[in-house]
């Protein structure tokens, strides 16, 4: 009886300590369910917080690409500006320089005039008149303002000394002895050199473990925010990169382009010097041909030139308002047709191209025709000559025909011997003694 209640107590004890047990491992499964709870929790609100960084950053990255294309165009309008503004610096500089050659031919006008001999200087002997006169006024300044520039030396080369000067009174007046022992000068050396060390308010004195696990986690979510915004920034970057290289091979390529455009053009105006070379030797041949040697028509051809600028300014410019030499209605002719090619500029490129092809067919046709009137004034002009000839009264020589005189016969002297010579002179001698 007493084994069997001792083995009932026995498993009683035993059934009690499992309750126990149990009881425990339920409290710590409560334990554990309600941390899983509060990371799912944390969790959620990690990632609420991630979705919401996201969308700002495509906002923001919108906002910053929006603004990108606005600076963009902004820019190009900035650079038509600056080409502009540079168009306009050149006109005024060619206006400028026109303005002081003007100026110059009208103080060379003014000197010329006041000059009393009456000598008239030419133009290269003006400059350098103008130049010399420049060298005599810089060597004038010179002269005044050496005694001042020796002044300013000589107070300069004083100036550091009366310096020192004061420097070593004012330190005589404050220094007071003192002693430096080899551990403050240490001190204030590490003080110097490593100021990081003696920083008492630093952080870094704390302790550096973590006190709970919410720390811990806004570190790790802190970390993985930096960690979304360098691989943001890095696929901006590399965008950006891409963006940099295929506007580089588009510009390269449009470089190329206008280079061989360039060199077209280069080539085409090669040409047409040569075209227009060998137009004015065609023109100097069918002068010399018309003139025919003489010069004697001098005033009747300078009469025909003002009359053909004349009727060029009548169909150019307009009817003759005053009477004005030739020179200026060329002037005028030059300006008109420098307005006209301003107005061309901004007038349509295609039209511009169709109107110029017709006037080219029209200039190839009078040139045409102008070749053609001139072979037929060279055809006219030997037709003529033949004539001439053909009229012309035919000469017959009467009598013998002239010729050369013949060379007289020349006489030939036998040269003696030396012989000969001496025997004479020997006989000679002889008949005179």
């Amino acid at each position: 009886m007493f084994l069997v209640n001792f083995g009932i107590k026995t498993k009683r004890d035993e059934i009690s300590g499992f309750k126990e047990r149990a009881i425990m491992e339920e409290h710590k499964m409560r334990k554990r369910a309600q941390r899983l709870h509060e990371d799912a929790v944390l969790f959620d609100e990690f990632l609420k917080a991630t979705d919401e960084a996201a969308v700002e950053a495509m906002k923001r990255t919108e906002k910053e690409t929006k603004t990108k294309i606005e600076k963009t165009a902004e820019l190009r309008r900035m650079q038509v500006k600056l080409n502009s503004a540079k168009g306009d610096i050149s006109k005024t500089d060619e206006t400028l320089s026109d303005y002081l050659r003007y100026k110059s031919f009208l103080l060379q006008v003014k000197d010329n005039l006041e000059a009393k001999d009456g000598d008239l200087l030419t133009s290269d002997e003006w400059l350098e008149k103008r130049v010399k006169e420049r060298k005599l006024e810089k060597e004038r300044k010179k002269r005044k303002k050496k005694p001042e520039s020796q002044a300013k030396q000589r107070a300069q080369r004083i100036a550091p000394y009366i310096n020192r000067l004061d420097v070593f009174i004012q330190l005589k007046r404050n220094t007071t002895p003192r002693t430096v022992t080899r551990t403050s000068s240490k001190l204030s050396f590490s003080k110097v050199d490593f100021p990081e060390e003696w920083d008492t308010t630093s952080p870094q004195s704390e302790n550096g473990k973590f006190h709970s696990e919410i720390e811990l986690l806004q570190i790790i979510k802190d970390l993985e925010e930096e960690n979304l915004k360098m691989i943001y920034h890095f696929q901006h970057s590399e965008e950006a990169l891409e963006e940099t290289k295929v506007g580089y091979c588009e510009t390269k390529a449009k470089l190329v382009k206008e280079v061989l455009v360039l060199k077209k053009q280069v080539l085409r105006m090669e040409k047409m010097i040569a075209d227009a070379q060998e137009r004015s030797k065609e023109l100097k041949l069918m002068c010399q041909i018309l003139d025919e040697g003489t010069h004697e028509n001098g005033d009747q051809a300078l009469v025909d030139l003002n009359e053909k600028v004349e009727k060029v300014y009548y169909n150019v410019v307009g009817k003759l308002m005053l009477n004005i030499d030739g020179l200026m209605m060329l002037t005028n002719i030059e300006n008109k047709m420098e307005l006209l090619l301003d107005e061309i500029e901004s007038l349509p490129e295609a039209a511009v191209k169709e109107i110029q092809k017709i006037k080219d067919k029209e200039r190839r046709l009078q040139l045409r025709e102008d070749k053609l009137a001139i072979q037929r004034h060279r055809q006219e002009d030997r037709a003529r000559k033949a004539q001439e000839r053909a009229n012309a009264n035919s000469f017959k020589r009467v009598g013998r025909r002239l010729v050369f005189r013949s060379e007289p016969i020349k006489g030939r002297v036998a040269k003696a011997s030396n012989d000969a010579i001496v025997t004479t002179d020997s006989s000679l001698f002889l008949a005179q003694h």
